[in-house]
């Protein structure tokens, strides 16, 4: 849901954003209409749901009035989902009722503009026609981030502020950071935000209408016709592959450089403005708009283009909607956040390689490689801080200690049966119902019937494919770390402690433990496990260990103890029971 949401808010914006741009006739008005296709219609009808009406002219007066600063509602630098949504779960509060998503539309317009206005009247209810039949339709949460523009322009005047209250200044996060979050978010949660049958639709398009394979060191008219003409039915018609068009905008910026120096090479004569000038026209032509709708889409497709000569081509596939935003208004959009991204570039190729290998199919439309460049386990790889530090296998980080080194990433952990032959030492219950012995509720694998909540992200009947960490090279001597690409909030679950289920080792790390009455056992992750296997010991960690049960069966849990932010180092702290019987103290852990 979240996706999708934030998919029609940026659309939305860049419609708003258009409308205003363009010079319409007084009183224009905007009408936002959705369709809903129903599976089962044999006819093929759609109903169609008219969302709202806005004046235009209101609009431009309002966007006057608020210009683009962090006050616009058409920017999303601020954190308009505070009042609607757990920032730390990211879901839709539970008790957001009709009513007091209204009431959060009063307190959002007072956040936008700073000032409490007074309604004229409640609210109407938008309403759907079928047939005769109409029905009222609630105001929804994705409605919330838009509508304190709604709010403003139905009000009376102001009145004056209410200073009963001393409100706190909300310290907001910088956008490169939300941006880079948005990223991770999408590489380790979303499915490929391109479909198959969508890219395979664009790709077959392109080769039946446009013919030339340009040449950007060289780009002909012709050259630079054929790549806006394909930018353009991509831009118009792509909607269901929005990373495409990001691709193909950001593409195009570089077409329309090639074609500016190709025309300065050809005719040194003309003076620098009449070269671009010419090279608009074209693209004016080929696309069909006026330089004036044309420059306000290059505002953005600029941005994406330094976005992607700084951090690569998986930046733009997975930002998602936010890099409109983010490109358009360019708050915060400087040489700090260029150099910020740029740190991150190999550590997404790394995680889009590794967790969504199809991505790079996209860039077949633009002559990029379409070749995986990192293969196997997301974890097979180590990656560093440094800008433009290639990462490594992970067995060559180990080769200095050990030459024949090799680790065997697994999803759950295995039980030595020539230790266990015939038990696995960690079960205390034998058979179902199981019971949490934290929350004492109802553990399943059925969604219907399971009632604990506890840990949902590692055990639940949907539990997420991966945890949001990498593999990296540290700079304090200790060899390899845990980064986290995600943050992580207090009490959250970062990974299970996996590995082979054993006892009796001496004189190596193992994790020791004991499940109820049965007798204690050891976790080794010498050579299998998971990437727990690389968090490193620290006395002021912001992880630590936690026993849980699930199905009857005892985990070992690594929880972050405090917040955790993107970038920032996991760690925890071993304890002492780790160090006895080893021949080596906190100081010389972890390798």
């Amino acid at each position: 849901m979240n996706a999708i949401r934030d998919r029609l808010i940026a659309r939305l914006d860049e419609i708003l954003a258009e409308v205003v741009a363009q010079d319409l006739p007084s009183n224009a008005s905007l009408q936002i209409e959705a369709s809903l296709v129903l599976s089962d219609n044999a006819a093929g009808q759609h109903h169609h749901v008219v969302l709202d009406t806005i004046n235009v002219d209101q609009l431009k007066l309002l966007t006057a009035n608020l210009g683009t600063s962090a006050t616009s509602p058409l920017n999303d630098q601020q954190d308009y989902r505070v009042h609607s949504f757990d920032s730390h779960s990211r879901k839709p509060a539970a008790d957001l009722t009709t009513s007091s998503r209204l009431a959060n539309a009063t307190i959002l317009a007072e956040t936008t503009a700073g000032k409490r206005f007074k309604p004229r009247s409640s609210p109407e209810q938008l309403t759907t026609t079928s047939g005769s039949l109409a029905q009222p339709i609630p105001l929804t949460t994705a409605s919330l981030t838009h509508v304190s523009a709604f709010v403003d322009a139905h009000v009376d005047q102001p009145l004056a502020p209410d200073r009963s209250k001393t409100q706190q200044p909300r310290v907001l996060q910088p956008a490169v950071d939300n941006l880079i979050e948005g990223i991770w978010d999408q590489i380790h949660y979303s499915k490929l935000p391109t479909s198959p049958h969508d890219l395979a639709k664009i790709v077959r398009w392109t080769s039946e209408n446009i013919h030339t394979h340009h040449d950007v060191l060289s780009m002909t008219q012709a050259d630079f016709s054929d790549a806006t003409k394909r930018c353009h039915h991509i831009t118009t018609t792509g909607r269901s592959a929005r990373s495409v068009e990001v691709v193909i905008q950001a593409h195009w910026v570089d077409c329309f450089d090639a074609r500016l120096a190709t025309l300065k090479k050809g005719q040194p004569d003309l003076r620098p403005t009449d070269h671009k000038r010419l090279v608009m026209n074209e693209a004016c032509t080929s696309f069909g708009w006026s330089e004036k709708e044309l420059r306000n889409k290059m505002a953005a497709w600029k941005g994406y283009t330094q976005i992607k000569n700084a951090s690569g081509w998986a930046t733009l596939v997975f930002a998602g909607p936010g890099i409109y935003r983010f490109c358009k208004y360019r708050q915060g959009f400087d040489d700090e956040s260029l150099s910020k991204l740029r740190s991150h570039r190999i550590r997404f190729e790394v995680a889009a390689d590794t967790l969504q290998p199809r991505w790079r199919e996209a860039l077949a439309l633009v002559g990029e490689p379409t070749q995986a460049v990192y293969t196997g386990h997301p974890h097979d790889w180590t990656v560093s801080l440094k800008q433009d530090e290639p990462a490594l296998p992970l067995a060559v980080t180990y080769k200095q200690w050990d030459p024949e080194f090799s680790y065997q990433n697994l999803s759950q952990s295995t039980i030595d049966t020539t230790q266990w032959p015939d038990k696995d030492p960690r079960r205390f219950e034998s058979a179902p119902p199981y019971h949490c012995k934290s929350c004492t509720q109802l553990q399943s694998t059925d969604l219907t019937t399971n009632l604990c909540a506890c840990f949902p992200t590692l055990y639940s009947p949907q539990p997420l494919p991966s945890s949001p960490v990498q593999v990296f090279r540290t700079r304090t001597g200790k060899n390899n770390g845990l980064l986290a690409c995600a943050p992580f909030p207090p009490n959250r679950a970062v990974g299970e402690f996996i590995g082979r289920i054993t006892k009796n080792l001496a004189d190596v790390d193992v994790m020791q433990s004991q499940a109820g009455d049965n007798p204690p056992y050891q976790i080794w992750q010498g050579r299998c496990g998971n990437f727990t296997r690389f968090i490193n010991h620290s006395c002021a960690s912001n992880c630590a260990f936690q026993t849980f049960s699930w199905l009857g069966v005892q985990r070992i849990v690594v929880v972050s103890s405090k917040e955790i932010k993107v970038g920032e180092e996991l760690t925890v702290d071993y304890s002492d029971r780790y160090w006895q019987n080893l021949d080596k103290s906190p100081s010389d852990a972890v390798k």
